[in-house]
């Protein structure tokens, strides 16, 4: 894995990731054998390589596990947007409670300064309210996480072309007049 001259070999470790993400597991050894490369190498940008290996590799579960790792030594909106739908996916709903806690104190400011994560966390986020309100229509007590991403969403997006849609979902599902 290493050279002569003790680098890390690009190519070595990569095959390495790759291996380990197609392993049936929740990511925690893994995550243990890539942190202590990470040490000797001081190349921080493995750790996120393998969260995104293992999302492609299909392991979802190991996938989130190093996601959220990653989140907590450097928490991001474009993490956590994606940590809140795998948490819906897996119905987490405690962990789908911290996400929407933990974006409802974020503002467009925290949006990311990356194009293409912008772009992406915008289509997870309406991603994510479609299906929360696909769940409302079944299941009453998703209501609430279905109002509180609205209002996340409204609050990063508060010029959007989705605006009136959102707020018309919002109004759908909140019950009571008073509040309306």
């Amino acid at each position: 894995m290493w050279d002569a001259k003790g680098q890390l070999r690009d190519q070595v470790v990569n095959d390495l990731i790759s291996f380990m993400s197609q392993r049936q597991t929740d990511g925690k050894a893994e995550l243990k054998e890539i942190e202590a490369i990470i040490l000797k190498s001081k190349n921080q940008n493995l750790m996120p390589q393998m969260a995104e290996t293992f999302y492609l590799a299909g392991n979802r579960e190991a996938g989130g596990y190093i996601l959220s790792h990653i989140n907590k030594k450097k928490p991001s909106l474009y993490n956590e947007i994606r940590l809140l739908e795998e948490s819906y996916g897996f119905r987490k709903w405690d962990d789908v409670e911290n996400y929407l806690n933990v974006l409802a104190r974020r503002t467009p400011k925290d949006l990311p300064t990356s194009q293409e994560e912008k772009d992406e966390a915008l289509k997870i986020h309406r991603r994510l309210i479609v299906q929360l309100d696909a769940e409302s229509d079944t299941n009453a007590d998703r209501a609430n996480d279905l109002k509180r991403s609205i209002e996340i969403y409204l609050t990063l997006y508060p010029v959007d072309e989705m605006k009136t849609k959102m707020q018309e979902g919002w109004l759908k599902v909140e019950k009571d007049d008073n509040v309306k």
